[in-house]
């Protein structure tokens, strides 16, 4: 039996000698036998440093096992020689199956016979520890005491009633996949912004009040998140900001409270996979006829043919306005070390006119009917009354809204303006 850890002894007469106690260090313990006789048995403790090991007694030379936090993966050996204590950390689990086969020993319920010879034990390399890649917690008590392992790729954390992401969490620059799906997470800390994640995984938690998704905003998760699961959140609203996820593959919003969606999704062209099911969103952003998705999940909304605004202010108003629409005009590459953050703000609310060109106008002129399967390999939809959706038209100029007028006019139904 052997067990990867790390152990720090501690010799109980270094106090009366002002001496200090030795660091923990990385180790491999093993339970070996020293000989055929009963009391025979033996812990081999070896490190880097001492690769043939201190060998203590196990017969008579225990004075007590201290397990109080075995399920945090802490115990202490207590020997009587030499007078030391062997603080362990380790796997939970592990460190229970050594203590189990330690107590048999000191029991003498197993035989010696089956256990390793310790000159057997001693030739064998300290195996290397291996680096700890996935951490799935399921319950409050398989919180780790202290940090996580830096070497984690994926941490999944469900049904713990997590309320908040901590620091701990954020620092691990080596995660890949966070999942904390069925919490209570009402917020979102910047930090994740700056985390090189591929999957965030976090529905069922009560993000639908949260103001702030400032973690959208950052170089680190825009070029890396593929993967971003929000269902079951009661959201009510998107952040415009999130269509700056360049890379994004799955998107995943269903039962929500959604009304609309922001244009930015439209223009994502990585996007394969979007479900926006069980929502209530009347109807699709311009930008969306620019998707060529792999799957779409419109089902359980309320999309329906209906007729905007009357009328709609094209002139620039503002420096903001005439600086965006220079933006698109040119379609110049921008990013927040070029621009300020109020007018990349609003170009990530442009939508897509008729004719081609960018609009900047907030609400649709007409809502019509769009051809869904048109942007998608497979489409889950409702299709009440024969509509699968609908899609909001914005225009560019007082002569492509004229003209769209004027059609809908003479035929609200006429096929020049379904999309």
């Amino acid at each position: 039996m052997k067990l990867h850890c790390v152990v720090e002894v501690n010799n109980r007469l270094l106090p009366s000698l002002a001496l200090n106690s030795r660091r923990g260090q990385k180790s491999t313990l093993r339970i070996a036998s020293n000989g055929t006789t009963s009391d025979s048995a033996v812990i081999l403790h070896q490190t880097n440093d001492n690769v043939s090991g201190t060998v203590y007694k196990i017969a008579n030379n225990i004075e007590t096992v201290f397990s109080r936090f075995i399920s945090e993966g802490k115990s202490t050996i207590r020997l009587k020689v030499p007078k030391v204590d062997l603080a362990i950390k380790a796997d939970p689990l592990e460190l229970k199956c050594f203590l189990k086969t330690l107590a048999c020993m000191l029991r003498k319920d197993s035989p010696v016979s089956k256990l390793p010879q310790l000159y057997d034990a001693i030739a064998l390399k300290l195996a290397p520890t291996q680096k700890k890649t996935k951490l799935v917690i399921a319950s409050v008590s398989e919180f780790p005491a202290g940090r996580y392992p830096t070497t984690l790729t994926t941490l999944q954390i469900n049904s713990v009633r997590l309320k908040t992401i901590d620091s701990r969490i954020t620092r691990l620059t080596a995660l890949q996949i966070l999942n904390i799906s069925n919490n209570q997470i009402t917020r979102l800390p910047k930090e994740l912004g700056f985390m090189n994640l591929k999957e965030l995984h976090l529905s069922g938690n009560r993000l639908g009040s949260t103001q702030n998704w400032n973690w959208v905003c950052y170089d680190q998760i825009q070029n890396s998140l593929q993967l971003l699961d929000l269902a079951n959140n009661e959201l009510k609203c998107l952040p415009v900001e999130i269509g700056r996820l360049k890379k994004l593959v799955t998107l995943k919003l269903s039962n929500n409270e959604i009304v609309r969606l922001p244009p930015g999704i439209g223009r994502i062209g990585t996007l394969q996979y979007l479900s926006i099911s069980q929502n209530k969103i009347e109807w699709l952003p311009s930008t969306f006829k620019l998707l060529s998705l792999s799957k779409f999940d419109i089902s359980g909304n309320c999309f329906k043919v209906f007729k905007g605004q009357d009328q709609f202010d094209f002139k620039s108003t503002s420096l903001k306005q005439l600086a965006a629409a220079v933006v698109l005009d040119k379609k110049l590459a921008y990013s927040p070390a070029t621009l300020p953050p109020t007018l990349i703000s609003y170009l990530d609310c442009f939508g897509v006119c008729k004719c081609g060109y960018p609009t900047l106008t907030k609400s649709p002129l007409l809502v019509v009917e769009f051809r869904s399967h048109r942007i998608t390999s497979s489409l889950i939809c409702d299709a009440p009354l024969g509509i699968t959706s609908t899609m909001g038209l914005q225009f560019c100029r007082f002569a492509c809204a004229d003209n769209a007028l004027f059609v809908h006019k003479s035929n609200p139904f006429n096929s020049r303006l379904s999309m």
